[in-house]
Order: structure tokens, then C-alpha cells, then sequence
């Protein structure tokens, strides 16, 4: 309700201005110049007002504080331990023996890929990490899905997701 009060009064000057813009249209060019200052004005607070009244609007909580069966879980810093809840390992033989292992959610269809961290290595070389592969790939620029699910290039920062991380858009949990 506040918001409304806030828009109300907004509204309420810029009809008292509106009203002196007759006389002002007489002063020719300069009575427009000062006609099109007054509705930038009014379009400023109108904007203003607006988004005091969408901040004072409380925001439902979009998880419960205790998580039932459908809520995310964080990735977990051991892969298998996705195989206890439920992912299928489908690992090449000789990735694996490589450090990277390949796993399927057969509810959900979505696979997660852990690339082992290699000891004394650089950046995420170094760190053990997991990639999330993008179902809908055209090329190298889509090839993985980062964080919230949204496509992003192979090799850059957003495609390596660290242990602990928690999934959206049917992560791990899912």
C-alpha cells in the first residue's frame, strides 16, 4: 500500500504541472523547451516511485528452510558420492584412469563430468572440478552449461564448477 500512496502523489503533481503547461506552450520555443523539462521531470519521479513501490512489496521465499525430497544439493567433493543418489557413472575406461569421469541422472537425462585436480598444476588443472555438458550444443561456444544453467564456452571460468557448489535448473539434487 505504501507504493500506491508514493505513485498517488506522483501522479497528483504531475497533473498540477500539467495543468500550467498551457500558458507555458504560448511562450513559443522557450515555453516548449521549459513544456518538455516538466515531462522528463514527471517521467523521472513517475519511474521513481515505481520502483519504491516494487521494493516495498515483500518477495515470497522461493526454497522451504528444510529441504524435502525435489530441493538442490550441493555437488559433493567425492563423485561418488553422486552414485548414491542415484547418477550412473558412464565413464570412458581410459578417461577415467585420466582423472575424468562421466555421470547421468537417469531421472533427469543430465550428465556431470568430474575432472580430477592435478597436484602442482595451475588454475583449474590444479583443482578438482566438475563441467556440466550442454545438451544442446551447436559448438564450442555452448559446449557447457555454467552454474544457473545458461550456456557458456569451453575452457572459460563460468564452465568449471567447484565441489560444493549447489546447481540450478535441475542440478545435482534433481
Amino acid at each position: 500500500m505504501a507504493g500506491e500512496a508514493v505513485l498517488g502523489r506522483a501522479l497528483l503533481g504531475a497533473g498540477a504541472r500539467a495543468a500550467a503547461r498551457g500558458p507555458l506552450a504560448a511562450l513559443g520555443p522557450l515555453g516548449w523547451v521549459a513544456i518538455g523539462a516538466l515531462t522528463l521531470y514527471d517521467g523521472y519521479q513517475l519511474y521513481n516511485a515505481m520502483s519504491e513501490s516494487a521494493e516495498a512489496e515483500p518477495k515470497p521465499d522461493k526454497k522451504p528452510e528444510e529441504c524435502t525430497e525435489g530441493c538442490e544439493k550441493p555437488l559433493p567433493d567425492n563423485p561418488d558420492d553422486l552414485l548414491e543418489d542415484g547418477w550412473e557413472e558412464t565413464s570412458h575406461p581410459k578417461a577415467k584412469e585420466a582423472g575424468r569421469r562421466t555421470f547421468r541422472n537417469p531421472k533427469t537425462g543430465e550428465e556431470l563430468v568430474f575432472d580430477k585436480g592435478k597436484p602442482g598444476q595451475p588454475g583449474w588443472e590444479g583443482q578438482d572440478h566438475y563441467h556440466r555438458p550442454n545438451p544442446d550444443s551447436t559448438s564450442r561456444h555452448d559446449e557447457y552449461l555454467d552454474l544457473n544453467g545458461d550456456p557458456v564456452r569451453r575452457g572459460s571460468g563460468p564452465s568449471h564448477i567447484p565441489p560444493g557448489s549447489t546447481l540450478g535448473s535441475g542440478g545435482a539434487g534433481s
